[in-house]
C-alpha cells in the first residue's frame, strides 16, 4: 500500500471501533501510523533471533556497514566507533584486528567475535584472564550515544575495522508532505495491515484517554 492507501485503510477500519462520524485530522493519522510502525518494528525485533516470521517482517530493514575510523575510548584498549545514522538495533557484529604473529610481523585477523557487555560485567571480569578480551574476542559497550566502544585484548595491536548488520530506522510515513499517493512504507507490503493494526491500537488508546470518541466494545 502507498502511504495514502495506508491512511484510507486506517480510516476505514477505525469506523469499526467508534460509533460516531469520523473526524480525525490527517496530521493525527500520520502520527498514529508512524507510532504503529515503530511498535511493529519493536515487537518483531524482540523475537528476531529466534523467530523466522520476525526476520521476514523486518527483512527490508536489514542493512550492513563497516567503520574503520575510530577514536580513543574511555577504557584501556578501548576505541570508539560511530554507528550509521539510521541504525536502530544491531543484530550481528564482528571485527578485523591487527596483531603481531609469532615472527613479530604485523598481520590481520578477520571475523573476530564482538560481544555486547554491561559495565558491571566489565568491572567483574576486566582482570579475569579467562573472561577478558583476547585475539578471538572483543567486548562492546553501548555508550548510549551514536557510537560503540570496542575493547580489545592487550596482545592485539588495534581494531582496524568494525562490521555490523543492523535493523535500520524505517523512513517516516508522510501524508502532509512529499508524494503520499506514490510513496510506500519501507516494510514489505504483505505486512502493511499489521502496521494498521498497531496504528489502531495507538489511536484507540488515545481516544480512551481523551474521551474523544465513544469506543465500540
Amino acid at each position: 500500500m502507498t502511504n495514502l492507501n495506508l491512511q484510507l485503510r486506517f480510516e476505514q477500519r477505525l469506523q469499526n471501533h467508534i460509533n460516531k462520524g469520523l473526524d480525525v485530522r490527517t496530521i493525527d493519522v500520520e502520527f498514529y501510523l508512524n507510532e504503529g510502525l515503530r511498535r511493529f518494528v519493536d515487537v518483531w525485533y524482540a523475537e528476531y533471533e529466534s523467530n523466522e516470521a520476525s526476520r521476514k517482517r523486518l527483512s527490508s530493514l536489514v542493512a550492513t556497514a563497516s567503520q574503520a575510523d575510530s577514536s580513543a575510548g574511555f577504557h584501556p584498549n578501548g576505541r570508539y566507533f560511530a554507528l550509521p545514522a539510521d541504525c536502530k538495533y544491531v543484530v550481528q557484529e564482528h571485527a578485523t584486528i591487527s596483531l603481531l604473529n609469532c615472527h613479530g610481523a604485523t598481520t590481520s585477523k578477520t571475523g573476530v567475535t564482538v560481544i555486547p557487555i554491561k559495565l558491571d560485567y566489565y568491572n567483574l571480569h576486566v582482570d579475569n584472564p579467562f573472561k577478558k578480551p583476547y585475539n578471538d574476542l572483543i567486548w562492546r559497550i553501548d555508550t548510549g550515544t551514536r557510537q560503540h566502544e570496542l575493547i580489545y585484548g592487550t596482545d592485539t595491536t588495534s581494531i582496524t575495522t568494525y562490521y555490523i548488520t543492523y535493523i535500520k530506522n524505517p523512513a517516516a510515513i508522510t501524508l502532509l508532505t512529499g508524494t503520499p499517493e506514490t510513496t510506500s512504507c519501507d516494510i514489505l507490503a504483505e505486512f502493511h495491515e499489521e502496521i494498521v493494526d498497531k496504528a489502531l491500537e495507538v489511536a484507540i488508546e488515545t481516544f480512551k484517554l481523551t474521551n474523544s470518541f465513544n469506543i465500540n466494545p
